[in-house]
């Protein structure tokens, strides 16, 4: 597809939200920070679309109704204790959660000007086996030439063969990455961008840059914490990978598209964020950029 995207941004739900279980709360100056980079994109006249995560808007729902292995042929798991009809009214809360969230980010926007047009990927987006085999890309396509940005976010959608699975907001921004050509992927995240271990355990050192290979090789060791904590932190109500999953989205950009697309994750609460969206350039120590390894 020839659509040209001049920044593809994703927003963690982590940067959004306060991400404990059982509690539904939106961080206002995270929201107050996602318009106005997205007010000095429309000044400077830039084609986006941008892609946020649940946060606590879904993801605790969504791994209290199971709705990881979905509702077909799973009847039999020992990992899925769920009745059947638990597991469908958890798909309706989950995604009912997470639209709340996406309005609550559009009436921001809206509120500062931008022409921002919120949609939920459940009716247009599909899996099978949790692979995406149908999207809404040429619609968006459309939007962004009309001069509007797409506001998208991850969400539960129909799998053919398992019923329903929960799309994260970074495979959205992998496919749409591969679907249109885009000069770059900007991660906003709640930490600074890529350290060498999980930035809250003593002596992490931030990556400023990850050289990429065409493989998918990264150069360096990153060590992610894995979904195993049980203290209401952001890795134990995550229901899509959490770091480990963002990493390797954005690894698998920089991969198939040869290089073209550079990956930046960053803080959404620095100068860096606005930097990176806005000309593609992080200072030193603010953020991580992905790139093919020449």
């Amino acid at each position: 597809m020839a659509t040209q995207i001049d920044c593809l941004i994703k927003v963690g739900g982590s940067a959004l939200t306060f991400k404990r279980e059982n509690q539904q709360e939106v961080k206002k100056d995270a929201l107050r920070t996602v318009a106005k980079i997205m007010t000095l994109c429309m000044v400077k006249h830039m084609k986006c679309i941008v892609v946020h995560g649940a946060g606590s808007f879904g993801h605790s729902s969504a791994k209290q109704w199971g709705l990881r292995l979905g509702w077909k042929d799973n009847q039999k798991d020992p990992d899925y204790p769920e009745p059947l009809n638990r597991v469908k009214m958890g798909f309706c809360i989950a995604h009912r959660e997470v639209l709340l969230l996406n309005q609550m980010l559009a009436k921001e926007l809206t509120e500062h000007g931008v022409q921002v047009l919120a949609q939920s990927p459940f009716s247009t987006w599909e899996t099978d086996y949790g692979l995406v085999v149908k999207h809404n890309a040429e619609a968006l396509a459309k939007q962004v030439q009309m001069g509007f940005t797409p506001l998208l976010h991850g969400d539960a959608v129909f799998d053919k063969s398992w019923g329903c699975h929960v799309l994260s907001g970074d495979i959205i921004v992998e496919v749409l990455s591969s679907v249109f050509s885009v000069k770059r992927v900007v991660y906003l995240t709640d930490v600074a961008g890529v350290y060498d271990r999980p930035p809250d355990c003593g002596g992490a050192k931030l990556i400023p840059r990850l050289a990429i290979s065409a493989n998918g090789d990264i150069s360096c060791s990153v060590k992610t914490k894995m979904d195993e904590t049980a203290d209401g932190s952001a890795e134990s109500v995550d229901a899509t990978g959490g770091f480990q999953s963002k990493l390797s989205c954005a690894v698998e950009t920089v991969v198939k598209s040869e290089g073209k697309t550079p990956v930046f994750i960053c803080k959404l609460m620095s100068q860096g964020a606005i930097t990176a969206v806005i000309s593609g350039e992080l200072a030193e120590n603010e953020g991580t950029l992905l790139m093919l390894k020449t």
